[in-house]
């Protein structure tokens, strides 16, 4: 691919600029009308050699999308996320379908990787019209969601079609409530394991009503260590 792209980058280049050459050249010789018809092959060498070069471009994305499928979802879906909005359709395309596979794969474990930014992404993708790609939004904001997800989601699980078009889609409803459900429940579960690992507060009052003095404690030890007295003779 790095030769393709050689080929299609330099060649161009170099007739473009031996052309400007042999054009300037003519146009010292034989006068100005020699320039005038000089600059439309210029011009049409300059279109050919955009047009290839964003076909590269485009050809070196594409390859790039599929290279990132193979990584793992924390690694390869915060970079396709950055690349949801580029100018390319095929590029686009290939970015799209690879959300759609990656997004249902995250795991707990990968909360670490997503940001705050990476988050806004998804919810945007919340409101738009691509249902497959929706769907798969939702099941990675069920695993990787926070507090703030809970109002991005609503307008999808309440079917509020003026906030979410494809609120009114029976799937995503039941998708997004559920997504809901279970970001309440990690929430709810986070909260009580807060709660058991806060230290206990200690009654330091109790404690001392219910210590013994050494003053008793050396009394004590006093009677049980004095010997007896001997009997008295009854004779």
């Amino acid at each position: 691919m790095q030769s393709y792209g050689y080929r299609w980058c330099l060649y161009p280049t170099l007739m473009f600029g031996c052309l400007t050459f042999f054009v300037a050249l003519a146009y010292f010789v034989n006068g100005p009308l020699t320039l005038v018809f000089g600059i439309l092959p210029i011009l049409a060498l300059f279109g050919m050699f955009t047009y290839y070069r964003g076909m590269y471009l485009s050809r070196q994305l594409q390859d790039a999308v599929r290279d990132l499928k193979a990584f793992p979802p924390a690694v390869s879906i915060p970079e396709l996320l950055d690349a949801v909005y580029i100018s390319d359709p095929s590029v686009r395309a290939e970015v799209r379908d690879a959300l759609v596979e990656l997004l249902p794969l995250v795991q707990h474990s990968d909360e670490l990787f997503f940001n705050g930014y990476h988050r806004t992404l998804l919810y945007e993708l919340l409101v738009g019209r691509d249902k497959p790609l929706v769907l798969s939004a939702l099941k990675a904001l069920a695993v990787i969601g926070d507090r703030g997800t809970i109002v991005n989601v609503d307008p999808l699980a309440d079917g509020d079609v003026k906030r979410a078009y494809l609120a009114c889609d029976w799937e995503i409803q039941e998708t997004a409530f559920e997504c809901r459900k279970t970001i309440l429940a990690t929430l709810a579960g986070r909260r009580a394991y807060r709660t058991l690992l806060r230290p206990a507060i200690s009654d330091t009052a109790d404690e001392i009503l219910l210590r013994v003095s050494h003053e008793m404690q050396d009394d004590v030890a006093d009677r049980l260590l004095r010997e007896s007295a001997p009997p008295e003779n009854e004779c």
